[in-house]
């Protein structure tokens, strides 16, 4: 997860993203907010993967979800 977030801090919503998150890039847009940009809508839900799910590492990426 970390090593796709963007020099800029944010993720793109792309196939390597919706993999790691166990669906498609359709299913992740499909839950977008209508006025939501597609990468604000992918930072939220890499940094909700975070949190959700490698938690116990938050030392390692605390600066990463800073950034973003």
């Amino acid at each position: 997860m970390i090593s796709l977030q963007k020099a800029s801090g944010s993720w793109d919503m792309g196939a390597e993203l919706a993999e790691l998150c166990g669906k498609t890039t359709e299913e992740m847009a499909k839950h977008m907010p209508a006025q939501a940009d597609r990468s604000v809508w992918a930072t939220v839900l890499a940094l909700l993967w975070l949190y959700g799910f490698k938690l116990d590492y938050k030392e390692e990426w605390q600066f990463v979800a800073m950034k973003a």
